[in-house]
């Protein structure tokens, strides 16, 4: 039979992967898109299905479904790179033994290699190189064509050799790859990653280091370092020397300085660098979406993660949700991506996460996925109550030019921002009109926004800054990661895989859920919340001070995607990661500026004039001559009391004058 005949039927090579009991189904005729919906479900080695199928489709491919329900592991070889790169791994004794083998039909002699995971343990998708460059593997979730199918090439999928036995899992490979529990179906506690003998010195020292760099008190480090220990570590650690690395931590390394155990942090008290993702942000899910698009995207991982979170916040709706006191949280966020220009790849990131999420409710991506935000009659028409049709409460403002927005704000009367502000808070939205009043609630609104650094200073009004509406927003620094003059796309398998994941945890969430916290996670919560709740002067601060509610959001996030309504250490930890980034990015973005206008022309003013400072008479010409006096005195205490500025008299030949420097200057000069 030739590569092009068309025989209906099931052919010889999947009658045959049936009988070892492998998932099968249909996919297009030199392609791999699967034909039939809901693949991962309706895979099936039963005949009759299949037979039904090769008659439905008799010119089909035929997609091998892999990972737990198969019992298969594929490594995928792409041709002469991949081929190297094994040659490599066999230098350094690591070697994949010889199995079940086929040629793929590429140009340059791909293969896919068959092998059989040790029960109990699920394998994932992997196209992050962790066997080795263009080395794939195929895992739960995803795929690979079958024999005899075609490829694009116009050559057939072959076995190597058909009789030849699966080989088992080479334990070197397991110990490269992501290996976890699969997603529950129902609600239950999250399993937690075990950290063994050999990690979990460093696991704890990296605990510390996060949290002392924030900060935190030595009781504060080891009461977490405690819970994880007993949460986490098999067997756990002796309490003696899980307090002995708190207290080493923080004796040897001064608050604020960094520590690198295995990713490098970033103290906040260095408002000129540019904020560090650290791991514990990649929990889970997210995660592996993150890591998934990466090496496909020229943008920012923050940005894709931070994205991600927020459109899975909204498309959850309002039945997940956190109690405070009386007060209701939902898991809709608000994130702004903040790029030094327009070329940090703001947009492309949405793109990747859009594409996702189309493929678990297209309904959303394509009715309730919006932009064009400019008033605040037109966001609550989008969810009003009145209606002739129920309205769909979720919306997912998407503003790629968010500096319009602000410039909206800025306009006498405009009151879209209290409107904003009411639906981070509870979904209640109204205008206080005479005439058609609109009138929404229960309303779930989420919003990206994408700006750069100076049109963010510059429309950032006074007003905004310190009315709460800033601390609303998640303020992510972003910046292209990478280059890709040919650009990139995430394997359809693979965006499959991760698509098909994302359903089951929305389909969980969409549930009537209240989120709590665990007995380890609470005791790691009371030990940072007083940090959390500390004030940061001047605009920092004002952009900053929603720190609990946001962390508390972000971890019931985290937990959703895992399926579970109780938050625990590892969710608690991923927000926290995620509000270490979000809080070093606002830093970065607003430095020491106080969001008051005058103020800040007087600082700058004052750092450009160094050591030799100022009088108050060139800070009124600096000024143009368009502030009071009164208003200069009021923006001078303003910064004196931040300690931005300081001032001394200084004798002259006549009267003494008031010398004003910025207090970086004169640290410059001392000594």
């Amino acid at each position: 039979m030739t590569a092009a005949t068309v025989v209906p039927g099931i052919p010889p090579e999947v009658r045959a992967a049936a009988g070892r009991g492998w998932q099968l189904f249909p996919v297009d005729a030199r392609g791999k898109r699967p034909l039939i919906g809901g693949w991962p479900e309706a895979a099936s080695s039963d005949i009759t299905r299949l037979d039904l199928w090769a008659h439905q489709y008799p010119a089909c491919n035929w997609g091998l479904a892999t990972g737990t329900d198969s019992g298969l592991v594929v490594i995928d070889v792409d041709g002469v790179e991949g081929r190297a790169s094994l040659a490599d791994l066999e230098r350094q004794g690591l070697t994949l033994p010889v199995t079940l083998t086929v040629t793929t039909g590429r140009t340059d002699g791909g293969e896919h290699r068959y092998y059989r995971p040790p029960s109990g343990v699920d394998i994932r998708n992997d196209q992050s190189g962790k066997i080795g460059a263009h080395v794939d593997v195929r895992g739960t979730g995803g795929f690979v064509v079958c024999p005899p199918s075609i490829h694009a090439s116009g050559k057939q999928y072959r076995f190597l050799d058909p009789s030849a036995p699966v080989a088992d899992l080479p334990g070197w490979v397991i110990g490269r790859l992501t290996v976890r529990p699969p997603m529950p179906t129902a609600p239950a506690k999250a399993s937690p990653q075990v950290v063994g003998k050999g990690s979990r010195t460093n696991t704890l020292v990296s605990l510390a280091g996060t949290m002392q760099r924030r900060g935190m008190t030595l009781e504060a480090i080891e009461a977490a370092l405690l819970a994880e220990n007993a949460a986490k570590c098999d067997p756990p650690l002796p309490e003696a020397k899980v307090k002995n690395i708190a207290a080493d931590i923080v004796k040897r390394y001064p608050a604020g300085e960094s520590i690198v155990t295995g990713a490098n942090f970033v103290p906040f008290e260095r408002s000129n660098e540019w904020p560090i993702l650290a791991d514990p942000a990649l929990h889970g899910l997210a995660g592996d979406v993150v890591r998934a698009v990466e090496p496909h995207s020229e943008a920012d991982p923050a940005a894709v993660l931070m994205q991600f979170l927020t459109a899975f916040g909204n498309v959850i709706g309002t039945g997940s949700h956190c109690l405070v006191e009386a007060s209701r949280h939902g898991l809709n966020l608000f994130s702004v991506l903040v790029g030094e220009s327009s070329k940090a790849r703001k947009g492309t990131s949405w793109g990747h996460v859009r594409r996702l999420f189309e493929q678990v409710d297209s309904d959303w991506t394509s009715n309730r996925v919006t932009g064009g935000l400019s008033s605040a009659e037109g966001l609550i028409s989008e969810v009003r109550d009145e209606s002739e049709v129920p309205t769909d409460k979720r919306l997912m403002v998407v503003q790629d030019e968010f500096a319009s927005v602000l410039r909206i704000m800025a306009r006498e009367g405009n009151n879209l921002s209290p409107i904003l502000r009411s639906a981070w808070d509870c979904g209640t939205l109204r205008t206080l009109v005479k005439h058609d009043p609109l009138k929404a609630t229960n309303a779930h609104i989420s919003m990206v926004g994408h700006i750069t650094r100076p049109e963010l200073l510059k429309y950032l009004s006074e007003t905004e800054s310190h009315n709460g509406f800033a601390n609303r927003l998640l303020w992510v620094c972003v910046k292209r990661s990478k280059f890709l003059p040919e650009g990139g796309m995430v394997p359809l398998e693979t965006l499959t895989g991760l698509s098909m994941r994302i359903a089951d945890a929305v389909e969980w969430a969409k549930q009537e859920r209240e989120f709590r916290r665990n007995d380890e996670a609470r005791k790691l919560w009371t030990a940072v919340y007083p940090k959390l709740s500390e004030g940061e002067p001047g605009l920092l601060g004002a952009a900053t001070s929603r720190a609990e509610a946001q962390t508390l959001r972000l971890s019931a996030v985290y937990a959703a995607l895992d399926c579970s309504s109780i938050i625990s250490v590892d969710h608690l930890c991923a927000a926290l990661a995620v509000w270490d980034y979000t809080f070093a990015s606002a830093r970065y973005i607003f430095g020491d500026a106080t969001g008051d206008a005058v103020a800040d022309r007087i600082r700058e003013a004052l750092q450009g004039a160094g050591a030799e400072g100022m009088t108050r008479t060139q800070i009124r010409d600096t000024l143009g001559r368009h502030a009071s006096t009164d208003r200069i005195a009021q923006a001078l205490t303003q910064l004196a009391a931040l300690g931005i500025a300081s001032h001394q008299m200084v004798n002259t030949l006549g009267r003494s004058i008031e010398l004003w420097t910025a207090t970086e200057a004169t640290k410059a000069t001392e000594g």
